[in-house]
């Protein structure tokens, strides 16, 4: 009989672990911790290797943009070196709703303080502001529609205000200020409103873009290049930061003469509050140089609000009644924004004969010494063309003799001497001085929009004996403004045509001089000898002849006038003009004025246009310094008034049947 194995020796026994079977056991850990040490090894490793590769990654998903560091455009001087048109820097206001809302969840308080401070330092409205933040909750970036264009005080004191509500010992609160911050802008100032409104022009909002004159014309010179501020991930895997700075526009100095221009814009004011006028242009330059010094129209308006002009700020309701959408638009633009002294067109009239007679004189058809007869009308193939004159039996009726002079025939406007003298100068040579005279052709002038008038004048084949005979008094062919006043400047300057300009230098940022522009000579038109009978003419047409209403007791202004009847003939609707300069003897301003459809009773008559001009002489003589041969400043005359006008409701053509 078998013993039994006492129990405790079989659990010892169940428990034993063999050698082999602890073999097997490290072999295994040892398998187990090599290969923990070789994935911690490679995960070591590979992090090293991808660690600049990760944290690039992960700083490019950092929350940032570009900014663009506006460019300031340069300004416009006048010719004193006063701002006609400059840049001011402006802040606009960008809300951050994200941040607002995040912050007031950890600052109770926030939005109601955000908003207080904006509304106190920037006037703004209460509801529109809180409306814009809840509306646009999750949005980082919002551009105010409201007042948005702030001032540098305004930015400051809104910063001032966000310090102190940061600084625990000044804010006993948890509210803070936060989600608001400022893009800065330029915006285009013109400090001189409507002066010079034709020549200046403005700009897009943003300044980027030129729109209108010298805006428009030296739209790359004035516009600076934008700079701008990059964050970008450096070498070193961290956020580094490269600015291009920006490059500012380059200034013009100009021809202007603001003092000039605010003189003859307070006389046409004043005399289109006692008359009025459909259109009304005035125009002065240097006769010597070709330098522009004034543009003035009835239309000029203000360069600061020039994208809200309405064409009821100038024409009546009833004038605009019945005008379709497109007829205001061409209105608008035409009329208000384009600059007339280059744009419009229009028959000279008689201002138009001095170049006629300066042709006759220059090709020898006809000489100082000439006479002509003049009974009031001319026989031209089955037409009468009448002369002004034709009511008092002509200008040999008017002078008391039978043949009048060269020089009486300019203080007297006659038409018949002008069909006289055209007829002997001949198509041929009428049509080439024409061309010498520049009508037909651009000027050259810096601004623009110019019109050439190309295909309103006749060509040498076109000209019959008619239209020959009403072209020599500056009937039936079309100019501009700046046409005949630079044609008029060479023939009273000695006979040189310059090119008529607006701009003398361009300078840089930094006030150095990048281009300067001299006048340019652009041909001889008459000899020293026609252009001193013209000026004797022209005296003796202020003095004593058509252009009496221009006359200042001891001031020496020569002049012509014009009186053009507009289209349909016989419609009672013309063109009044006197052009003039002064001292005559040695002309330092021509002044042109231009009147078309004058509210008085008889448009044919030239006074309108000479009664304005004298206003403005009155007060340019002294500014500048033209002396007078008194002892005493000058002295306003109302002589009798010369007439030069065609009998109401009567043209200067009729048919012979």
């Amino acid at each position: 009989m078998y013993d039994r194995m006492p129990r405790s020796r079989k659990n010892k026994q169940s428990k034993y672990i063999r050698p082999y079977m602890r073999q097997k056991l490290a072999f295994l850990f040892l398998i187990i911790v090599l290969a923990l040490c070789g994935l911690a090894t490679v995960i070591i490793v590979r992090a090293f290797k991808t660690h600049e590769e990760y944290s690039r990654k992960a700083l490019t998903q950092l929350s940032y943009q570009d900014t663009t560091i506006p460019a300031k455009n340069g300004n416009i001087l006048d010719r004193n070196g006063n701002i006609v048109a400059t840049s001011e820097k402006v802040y606009i206001l960008i809300l951050d709703p994200s941040v607002l809302y995040e912050a007031e969840e950890l600052n109770g308080g926030t939005i109601d303080a955000t908003i207080q401070a904006a509304v106190e330092c920037f006037g703004l409205d209460e509801a529109q502001l809180r409306q814009a933040f809840e509306e646009n909750k999750d949005k980082a970036y919002v551009r105010f529609g409201g007042k948005t264009e702030l001032t540098q005080e305004q930015v400051d004191a809104f910063e001032q205000k966000k310090e102190d509500m940061d600084d625990s010992k000044k804010n006993t609160t948890t509210a803070r200020i936060r989600g608001i911050w400022f893009e800065s802008e330029y915006r285009r100032k013109y400090p001189y409103n409507e002066l010079a409104s034709k020549i200046v022009g403005y700009t897009t909002q943003d300044t980027s873009q030129g729109l209108y004159g010298l805006e428009l014309q030296y739209n790359e010179e004035l516009r600076g290049v934008n700079g701008r501020a990059y964050r970008y991930i450096g070498d070193e895997a961290e956020p580094e930061q490269a600015t291009i700075p920006a490059i500012d526009g380059n200034t013009l100095l100009t021809t202007i003469d603001m003092n000039i221009e605010r003189i003859i814009t307070d006389n046409v004011n004043e005399w289109l509050e006692e008359y009025g006028a459909y259109d009304l242009s005035v125009l002065a330059m240097n006769p010597n140089n070709g330098e522009i010094l004034s543009i003035v129209s009835n239309t000029d308006y203000d360069l600061n609000n020039g994208a809200n002009i309405q064409l009821s700020d100038f024409y009546s309701e009833e004038f605009l009644a019945g005008k379709t959408d497109e007829e205001r638009k061409e209105l608008l633009y035409s009329n208000i924004f384009s600059n007339a002294v280059i744009t419009k067109t229009f028959e000279p009239g008689s201002t138009a004969k001095l170049l006629t007679i300066a042709a006759g004189l220059e090709e020898n058809a006809i000489t100082e010494d000439s006479t002509f007869s003049c009974h009031g009308f001319k026989q031209v193939a089955n037409y009468k063309i009448k002369c002004h004159n034709f009511d008092k039996g002509g200008c040999s009726q008017v002078f008391g003799t039978e043949q009048i002079s060269l020089e009486q025939v300019i203080e007297q406007s006659c038409n018949v001497a002008l069909m006289d003298i055209g007829e002997k100068l001949g198509k041929t040579q009428f049509s080439r001085y024409q061309t010498i005279f520049n009508l037909g052709q651009k000027t050259g002038i810096d601004l623009p929009g110019e019109a050439s008038a190309e295909g309103l004048l006749y060509t040498e084949d076109q000209l019959n004996v008619t239209e020959l005979a009403t072209n020599s008094f500056g009937q039936g062919y079309n100019v501009t403004m700046i046409q005949l006043a630079s044609a008029f400047s060479s023939l009273i300057n000695g006979g040189t045509y310059y090119q008529p300009y607006v701009v003398k230098q361009i300078m840089n940022p930094e006030g150095q001089i990048v281009k300067e522009f001299e006048p340019i000579k652009v041909r001889e038109t008459v000899s020293k000898e026609t252009s001193e009978l013209i000026k004797r003419g022209c005296y003796r047409t202020v003095e004593e002849g058509t252009g009496g209403g221009t006359k200042i007791e001891g001031y020496h202004i020569g002049g012509k006038t014009g009186t053009a009847e507009k289209l349909p003939r016989g419609n009672g609707k013309y063109i009044v003009s006197i052009i003039t300069a002064a001292p005559i003897e040695d002309p330092q301003i021509v002044l042109y004025v231009v009147i078309d459809e004058p509210n008085v009773e008889n448009q044919a008559d030239s006074y309108p246009a000479q009664q304005l001009a004298g206003w403005i002489w009155q007060d340019l003589v002294s500014y500048a310094g033209i002396f007078s041969d008194l002892d005493e400043g000058p002295e306003e005359v109302n002589p009798e008034q010369r007439d030069d006008s065609w009998p109401e409701g009567s043209s200067f053509i009729e048919e012979v049947k």
